[in-house]
């Protein structure tokens, strides 16, 4: 704001003529009524501003070179501040991403993979401290993530494997049972595969091979035994014809066959039958279209010789 030029009292008494800027050396001759005092605004020189320090200037602006927020301006005398240096990351962060990194390719290792999680756990130890630590934290961060996917990874294996487990002892073992101590195999007898029988093969009831195994105990038919086959044939048909249809015809020759092989109709008979034929896996895989059909005895081993003609 500006005061217009005129005569003022200087402060002394005295009228003196203000242009507006600055005092002139003209004073009025005559005197004027009382006027209010004024005191013009305070200008300060602009080149002593540079050399007052900023503790004893309190007219420098803020922005000015050498004021109060000078550095906060980002500049000094014209230059601009110097920009901090980036974090660098610590040798513990280093360390944990390395242990991360291990403990993840161990534990993909099935023998060892106990101890790929120990690694693991270790590894998002070290990652958490390594965070709390001065420098970047980003090789913390990327080592709690590779140890916590591989220690969720290892704990999914180990639920799955003992859900597998679980399954299977609910379904049963199926692996092939061996011998037992009390089924020895009696002198003169064979092991065959069961699709190797023939008409006239006699075999013990206490077979110490189970049925999936393939295997049968085969014994001369002089030798005291319970089953003895007396039938065989083979299926005609080119397309497996289901496993309902398949037994019902491996049941209905058998029984047919009973009869003319025992002397009795089976529905008279003492004695039982049961038939061997092919599933579908034996049937394509196999090439397998062979029937057996087995006589057998209920009181177990007390046949000697064949039943053919027995009439029991």
């Amino acid at each position: 704001m500006s005061i217009p030029a005129g005569w003022y009292d200087d402060g002394s008494g005295r009228r003196r003529w203000w242009d507006g800027t600055q005092w002139t050396e003209h004073f009025a001759t005559v005197e004027a009524a009382p006027v209010p005092v004024f005191e013009p605004p305070y200008v300060a020189p602009a080149p002593q501003v540079e050399q007052f320090h900023q503790a004893h200037s309190p007219l420098v602006a803020p922005g000015y070179p050498g004021g109060p927020h000078a550095a906060a301006s980002g500049y000094l005398a014209g230059a601009p501040v110097a920009a901090p240096a980036a974090r660098r990351a610590s040798a513990l962060g280093w360390v944990a991403l390395a242990v991360s990194l291990a403990g993840a390719v161990l534990s993909c290792i099935p023998p060892i993979f106990v101890i790929g999680l120990l690694v693991l756990l270790a590894g998002i130890v070290l990652s958490i401290i390594a965070l709390v630590r001065p420098g970047a934290r980003w090789p913390g961060v990327t080592g709690i993530i590779v140890s916590s996917v591989g220690a969720l990874a290892v704990v999914t294996m180990l639920v799955s494997t003992a859900m597998i487990s679980g399954i299977k002892e609910l379904q049963g073992d199926t692996s092939p049972a061996p011998a037992s101590s009390s089924g020895a195999t009696p002198p003169g007898s064979e092991v065959i595969d069961w699709w190797e029988l023939e008409v006239g093969d006699c075999m013990p009831s206490d077979q110490p091979y189970t049925d999936d195994s393939g295997e049968i105990v085969v014994v001369p038919c002089s030798e005291p035994h319970s089953d003895e086959v007396f039938h065989q044939y083979e299926m005609s048909q080119d397309v497996y014809p289901g496993d309902k249809a398949t037994e019902l015809e491996a049941t209905e020759t058998c029984r047919e066959a009973f009869t003319d092989f025992v002397g009795t109709p089976f529905e008279d008979s003492e004695l039982e039958y049961y038939g061997i034929w092919p599933n579908e896996d034996t049937w394509n895989q196999d090439d397998d279209r062979a029937v057996q059909c087995v006589v057998y005895d209920t009181d177990g081993d007390v046949v000697t010789g064949t039943l053919e003609g027995a009439a029991r």
